[in-house]
């Protein structure tokens, strides 16, 4: 899954307290990624349930084996809002050459280009920086600094764009200098606005607390594990 900042930390901290079906929880992480592996237990579903059925976990039946729900997450690449010190938020920049070239290294890795190791689901956030990061590193894009054959270089991934995955929205401060104050960013964008009349800039920014933050992905997390465990069941009644 490729996220933005702070979408990747609040995974992070939610991933422990999630409260549907997760235990003995292990994580791994760098500065540019981390490995979230989740150890699922539940129960056998009935055998008279219909193949196609997404079945709901009963206490009453048989134990089934723990399985690995295993998420990998990989931060987008430098983007020109960062190299020029501006507040990103739900706003958006391009990718530079830089951040261009390290999706390139990620996608070089099998255990990471979805090849080798290959992922149940790939998810991204609707933000380009996010979006243009995740079809580098799956292989569903080529470049002029692309070696590969067009052939080589098909990817089956699936990619899933999620909105729920983006920044922490920033409000006023979006798409001004980092070192500005909340109020600073609000006064300077609303004298540009007198000055310009423009109506982009006339419409402030959408603001999120952090607890907005959580409440979506939250919801995200909460949806992918209950769609892994349906398909879990799913899987084990057709065998």
């Amino acid at each position: 899954m490729v996220a933005d900042g702070t979408s990747m930390k609040t995974i992070r901290q939610l991933i422990f307290i999630t409260s549907i079906y997760l235990f003995n929880i292990v994580m791994a992480s760098d500065d540019t990624s981390t490995q979230v592996e989740a150890e699922i237990v539940e129960t056998v579903p009935s055998s008279s349930a219909q193949p196609n059925q997404k079945f709901i976990p009963s206490t009453t039946e048989a134990t089934l084996s723990p399985f690995l729900l295993r998420l990998h997450l990989i931060r987008h690449g430098e983007t020109e809002a960062n190299v020029q010190n501006l507040v990103l938020g739900q706003g958006d920049s391009p990718l530079t050459e830089r951040g261009l070239a390290v999706a390139r290294i990620a996608a070089a890795d099998n255990n990471i280009n979805g090849k080798g190791l290959k992922y149940w689901r790939t998810y991204c956030s609707d933000l380009y920086r996010a979006h243009r990061t995740a079809r580098i590193v799956l292989g569903l894009e080529m470049d002029r600094h692309d070696d590969r054959s067009e052939e080589d270089n098909l990817s089956e991934v699936d990619l899933i764009v999620d909105a729920r995955l983006r920044e922490l929205a920033k409000g006023a401060r979006e798409g001004f200098d980092k070192s500005l104050t909340y109020d600073e960013a609000t006064a300077a964008r609303l004298d540009r606005a007198q000055n310009d009349q423009s109506k982009s800039e006339m419409q402030m920014p959408i603001l999120e607390s952090i607890d907005d933050a959580w409440d979506r992905v939250q919801s995200w997390i909460d949806s992918l594990i209950e769609e892994a465990i349906a398909d879990y069941y799913t899987s084990q009644s057709l065998r």
